[in-house]
């Protein structure tokens, strides 16, 4: 397994307004079209958009440099959203805990992904219980 650093091409006024170029993240893969493809499931590519994976060997210092603390920010961020999450749950009750705890791991990323995004943690652990 290798490190690739992934750039995104293609501005965008959603997610990269008159930017030609931006890196996006740092992915772990076997070769440059899995880290690619690992990658697209991470950020948005929009049509007129291309993912391009640098092994790390090739990439610029500055720029991996700058895309491991966003990584490292972003992860923080993950970190409290899933724990804000757990205690709403544990706030809920026994039954909303248990569900949240056995639930698989997609459906957990997507409740963070919900509350990194806005939403309100005891909403979405309460959804845990439909």
């Amino acid at each position: 397994m290798s490190e690739y650093l992934i750039y995104r091409h293609g501005s965008n006024a959603a997610n990269q307004h008159m930017c030609q170029t931006a890196t996006v993240a740092i992915v772990e893969a076997r070769n440059q079209e899995e880290a690619k493809t690992l990658a697209a499931q991470k950020v948005t590519v929009y049509n007129n958009q291309h993912l391009e994976a640098v092994p790390r060997s090739r990439a610029r210092t500055e720029d991996w440099n700058d895309q491991a603390m966003q990584d490292a920010e972003s992860e923080m961020t993950r970190q409290e959203a899933r724990q804000r999450i757990e205690d709403a749950a544990h706030d809920i009750g026994p039954d909303c805990h248990a569900a949240w705890a056995g639930s698989c791991r997609q459906d957990k990323e997507e409740a963070v992904n919900r509350v990194v995004d806005g939403v309100d943690p005891g909403e979405v652990a309460g959804e845990f219980l439909r």
